[in-house]
Parts: structure tokens; sequence; C-alpha cells
């Protein structure tokens, strides 16, 4: 079985499990207090701030919460995530971009039907050398599956409170708004409610003007929340 099956079947699985804890509708605070800790600390300002561009310096303490937390949002394996968005950076909105608009359709875009390219090895020596990353890149799906179960164990309604809202929003919000709704039209743009959705990952020129600021606010009316949670929170040096 491909990756890319595996990973789709995951999220099928996290769908399913969402569904059913948004039907119980119990405890539902449960799930945007985990969607803020793994999508928003974990994702945006762990894998993608913090890991992919290293825009900002923090402890090590800090920066294996941020691996983890960042790691059950489910978008896949850290070394692949974080490869091929660097990748995307250093083509963007080119034909050779890995997930341009222009070559392909939303729904391609937003469930990571595209063409993996070979990714140079200058992306991703910095995280071969991370025995943490390394240790997650090769027992990945176990440790999301069996993360799952014990969840299912305890309680039917946990993994989707847990983990199955946090991935569908992780999804939609990273495959869909930013990479494919932030790159219409052949180039990166600024959107405010894009920006509302994703505290602050929706200035996304601005991002790409400059992906080594930790903050995406250029001018006063660019709210950037991840950005406020990098510097009150996680910034260190």
């Amino acid at each position: 079985m491909t990756y890319g099956t595996k990973l789709r079947l995951l999220w099928l699985a996290n769908a399913i499990t969402a569904s059913y804890s948004l039907y119980v509708g119990e405890y539902l605070w449960v799930a945007v207090l985990f969607c803020f800790l793994f999508v928003v600390v974990g994702g945006y300002a762990g894998w993608h701030r913090y890991f992919t561009h290293r825009s900002y310096q923090t402890s090590k303490f800090i920066s294996r919460k941020l691996l983890w937390w960042g790691a059950l949002q489910s978008l896949g394996k850290p070394i692949t995530v974080i490869s091929l968005h660097r990748h995307h950076h250093a083509h963007s909105d080119t034909d050779t971009d890995v997930h341009s608009p222009t070559n392909l359709s939303w729904w391609q875009i937003t469930l990571g039907y595209y063409k993996e390219p070979k990714v140079s090895r200058k992306y991703i020596k910095d995280l071969i050398k991370d025995k943490d990353i390394k240790f997650l890149q090769k027992y990945y799906f176990h440790i999301i599956v069996t993360f799952n179960l014990i969840l299912l164990l305890i309680d039917p309604i946990l993994p989707g409170l847990v983990l199955g809202i946090s991935n569908m929003w992780a999804i939609f919000t990273s495959g869909f708004i930013l990479n494919y709704l932030n790159h219409r039209h052949g180039k990166s743009n600024n959107n405010w409610l894009y920006a509302l959705l994703t505290f602050g990952e929706g200035w996304h020129d601005n991002h790409h003007e400059d992906s080594k600021r930790y903050s995406n606010q250029i001018k006063w009316y660019q709210l950037d929340p991840t950005g406020w949670i990098i510097k009150y929170f996680l910034k260190r040096g």
C-alpha cells in the first residue's frame, strides 16, 4: 500500500470518528481545545513556522512538544510534509510547484492527489539529523493508529473529539484554504477571511515574501494570532 493511500485511509477513518463525535454532540469544547493545540500551535506555529522555515528559536523542550502536537493533526510524516512544503516555497506558483492550482483542481490539492517530486537532499539535511523526527517518520502510522485505538477503548467518542475533528480542520485549512485558495490565479495572495480561519496563515503573500519572519503581520490590521503565540509563549533567544 502506498504512502498516499495509507494517509487517505487514515483521513477517512478520522472523518468517520469526527462525524460520530459531532452526531453525539457532547464535550465539543474538547475538540476545540485539541484543534487549537494540534493545528494552531503544533501545526501552524510548530511544523510550519518552526520546523519548515526555522523562523524563530525555541527551547528543546518546546520544540519536542511542537513536533508531537503537530504530528497529531495527522497530515502526514514530518520529513515528507516539511520537505514538500520547502519544495513548494522554492518553486511557488511555477510549473514545478507540487500543488499549484494552475495545474490541479481543488480536490486534488486538498486530498493530496498530486505527484510527489523527487526532493533534493538539501531540503531535509537538518531533519535527518534529528532523532525524534526520524523516529516519528519511521513509525508515524503505527503511532497515530495506536493512539486512536487507545482512545476508542476508553470511549468511542474520544477518537473524533481528540484527533478526528482536528484532522478535518487541518485538511480544510492547510489543504483547501492555504494550498488552493491562497494560491489561485497563479500567485500567492492575502485574504482577511482566510487569515481569520487560519489564525494568521491566510496573510499568505506576506509569508511567501519572507518566510523567515515568524509573524505574517506587516500592516497593523493584518492580525496574526499564531505570530502572537510564538512571540509570547514559544520564542526563546
